[in-house]
Parts: C-alpha cells; sequence; structure tokens
C-alpha cells in the first residue's frame, strides 16, 4: 500500500498523507477486532490510490472488498451500505479514543466511497453525528456519545474546583471514604463494561444478556437458530453500546473526582490490562464477569460474591443471609430489586487500589455509584463501617440494596459490609 505502486499518477498532498494515516488506523485496537473493517478499508485506500475511488459502485465492493457472489444484488442486500455505516462510525470512534492526537483525520463522508483524509486543525474537531440507531438500541447510540463526553469533562471539573459549588461537594465523610484515591499518585481509570453484541452482517444486532464470551456466543443455540432464520449471515463482534447505568454512573464519578485528579481517564473494560492495575488505580462499574479473571492474581479476594442472579454470601455471620437474590421480572429488567456489591482491594503487589461497582442490574451499580459520591449516603456508610471493624478499613465489601422503576433507582439501603484484610 504504498504510493509508488502507481508512479505514473500526480499524487494530490491529500492523498500522500491517506495510506500512511490508513497504516496507522489498521494497526489501532479499535480495528484490530474487526477484520470484516480491516478488510473493507484496505480496499478502499487502494482504489484511492489508483484514482478509481469515484467510479466505486455498490456492487463492485460488495463482491470484491466483502466476497460476495457475482449474483449480488444491492437492491436486495444492504450490506454494503451497513459496512460502509459501521467503518464510518470505527473511524468516528478511533479518532475520539487512539486518534485524537493523531496528525491527520481519516474520514469517510456519507454519500460516498471515497476516503478523505485531512490535516487536524489547531481547534478540536466536532465529532460526526452517528447515524440513527433503530428503536431498540436508541438509549444504547446514546449512551457512547456520553461515554466520550464524561472522558472529556475531567478538564472541566479540575477547572471548575476552585468554585464555592465544588469545593461543598467534597464533605468531610467523602473525603474519608475516597482518601486511598485521593492520596495516591497515581493515575485513576474509571471502566466500564463492554457487553458483546452479535453484528448480524446485513440484518442488525443481536445481545443474550447471559452471554459475555464471544466463544460462547458463537456456541450459542440462540444466536444459531436466529443465522438460520437470516439465511446463515456471518457474525462478528460489536461493541458500540453500553449500559446507560454506566455512562451515568461514569459522570457522577468524574464530577466527584476530576476535580480532585489531575490523571483521570474512562475506558471500556476491554481495554484493562494486568499492566494498567499495576500501573493505575482502577475504578470499574459493570457485571463482575468482565474482568473477573483480571481480577482473579490480585493479593486480596472478595468474600462475597456478584452472581448472575445476586450475591453469594458464603461466611455469613449471625442474622446475615447466604445468598441474597434479585427479584427482577422477565424479560426486560426496567422494575424491581437487585442487589449490588462494592469491593475495594489492593492492586497488584498490594499496591495502588481497585474499586468495583458490580450488579445483574446496571440500574443497580448506578445506584451504588450514587450511594457512595453522596454525602449523606457517605456518612451513614462510614459509620456502618466503623462501627463493624472499630475504624475505617482500608480494604472492603459494601451490599447494598436497590429498588427501581423504569430503570430509574427509587431507593437505595445498606445490607452489610465486609473488612478484607492482607495476611
Amino acid at each position: 500500500m504504498k504510493i509508488s505502486e502507481y508512479p505514473d499518477r500526480q499524487m494530490t498532498e491529500e492523498e500522500q498523507a491517506t495510506p500512511d494515516q490508513v497504516k496507522i488506523v489498521l494497526d489501532s485496537a479499535a480495528f484490530r477486532n474487526a477484520p470484516a473493517l480491516r478488510r473493507l478499508l484496505k480496499f478502499l485506500i487502494d482504489k484511492l490510490i489508483a484514482g478509481e475511488a469515484d467510479q466505486l459502485k455498490e456492487y463492485s465492493i460488495g463482491v470484491d472488498a466483502l466476497g460476495k457472489p457475482e449474483t449480488f444484488d444491492p437492491k436486495k442486500d444492504s450490506i454494503v451500505r451497513l459496512q460502509m455505516s459501521r467503518l464510518r462510525q470505527k473511524l468516528a470512534e478511533y479518532e475520539r479514543t487512539e486518534g485524537s492526537d493523531d496528525p491527520y483525520i481519516l474520514e469517510l463522508p456519507k454519500g460516498t466511497f471515497r476516503l478523505t483524509c485531512k490535516e487536524r486543525p489547531v481547534s478540536l474537531p466536532v465529532a460526526e453525528p452517528a447515524p440513527p440507531a433503530s428503536r431498540k438500541y436508541l438509549e444504547w447510540a446514546i449512551a457512547i456519545a456520553l461515554i466520550w463526553a464524561v472522558a472529556a469533562s475531567a478538564a472541566f471539573w479540575r477547572e471548575r474546583a476552585k468554585s464555592t459549588q465544588f469545593q461543598n461537594l467534597w464533605t468531610p465523610a467523602l473525603e474519608e471514604l475516597w482518601r486511598p484515591m485521593l492520596a495516591s499518585t497515581r493515575p485513576l481509570i474509571i471502566a466500564i463494561e463492554e457487553p458483546p453484541f452479535v453484528q448480524l452482517n446485513g440484518f442488525g444486532v443481536y445481545r443474550e444478556l447471559r452471554l459475555n464470551r464471544w466463544d460462547d456466543i458463537t456456541r450459542s443455540p440462540s444466536v444459531a437458530a436466529i443465522r438460520k432464520a437470516l439465511n446463515n449471515p456471518g457474525i462478528e463482534p460489536n461493541y458500540y453500546y453500553a449500559p446507560m447505568g454506566e455512562v451515568t454512573g461514569s459522570f457522577l464519578l468524574g464530577r466527584l473526582l476530576g476535580s480532585r485528579i489531575p490523571g483521570l481517564s474512562l475506558t471500556g473494560s476491554r481495554d484493562l490490562s494486568w499492566r494498567r492495575l499495576g500501573d493505575s488505580n482502577i475504578i470499574y462499574s459493570g457485571a463482575a464477569g468482565f474482568i473477573a479473571d483480571l481480577l482473579k492474581p490480585l493479593p486480596l479476594q472478595p468474600q462475597l460474591t456478584q452472581t448472575g442472579r445476586g450475591v453469594l454470601n458464603p461466611t455469613a455471620a449471625k442474622g446475615e443471609a447466604a445468598s441474597y437474590n434479585d427479584q427482577l421480572p422477565e424479560g426486560p429488567a426496567g422494575d424491581g430489586e437487585a442487589y449490588a456489591l462494592v469491593t475495594h482491594l489492593p492492586g497488584p503487589a498490594g499496591t495502588g487500589t481497585v474499586m468495583t461497582f458490580s450488579s445483574s442490574s446496571t440500574s443497580g451499580r448506578l445506584a451504588a455509584i450514587q450511594y457512595l459520591t453522596d454525602s449523606v449516603h457517605a456518612q451513614t456508610l462510614i459509620g456502618e463501617m466503623k462501627k463493624k471493624s472499630g475504624g475505617m478499613p482500608l480494604f472492603y465489601q459494601v451490599l447494598l440494596k436497590v429498588n427501581f422503576k423504569g430503570g430509574v433507582p427509587l431507593q437505595t439501603s445498606y445490607v452489610l459490609c465486609r473488612e478484607l484484610r492482607l495476611t
């Protein structure tokens, strides 16, 4: 993919910069797990360099780039338009994250098949609006837009930290509760779960709540039945959507902590690694299963365990239950009762801290974050923890009970706490 492959053409400045920028994008984490989009992007850059970008048609893209048969009919199969839309979104995602410091911006303007590469302006560019989502996933699409707004908000909160309004956010109770994070010189990463959806090429996306590993998804009878009904379209993992509770919760954490912790950033659960745990403090919000394997080697293990149906309490003390079961209706869990678990652990080798907010419901996780960022509830929580341990424990677990309606937490109450000690 070099300009010299087409020596007879006089390349514009834009075209000269495009191949190098495409190579950077293809090597990024955003495209690492999207083989179909990688092939499509390579095809488009080859056609651009060859001077054939303006002559591209849906049929040739479908057959030559996407592997459709010669009988492919763009009027009956929307795969090209779908994949172009996905590529446009993926490029915008890369631009907002990994590519935010690249000297050039690679885009695929709507209505064309021609890549553009322009020099980054001095001022921050305005992100291209996401295409309309289906009614079923509208909230999830809005959530993604909010996530990256939160990522940019930390600087705003730091600028406002000197105002009386934001000084009043920090009461003595919140200071004591969040002291391990505030006193640390490590950067802080707020991570939220990234649930995998199944991208059914040419049709849309599907999510089965109990399946959180791609290997399990590919073996799922439900997925197999859907593919059969649709004449076996190809499938790919899709991580474009995030639960609304996680988005709102990350905003609350950013509002509170962004004014006090300079090195604060936001990421998804897939980007967490052992190295990041070793270098940073971590706050995670999401289902426990997404990071369970990552936390297993930590020097201190929790006593309470989050499951898909509630919380297990194998070391139940007198007056405690051995399990706390959620009461959720069948189908979308807009109303119900769920238990949320807040766990504060030491990082690798006992250095740094890892805090997790887990529940089987995104509403439960949001309620737990609301509880620990609220001055009144923080005071209540500190009183309960000191009563149990005689002092404020460094590492602990807190179990909360959450009632919610329409996905909105209505009441959150303290259930119990556990002090966790390094031996």
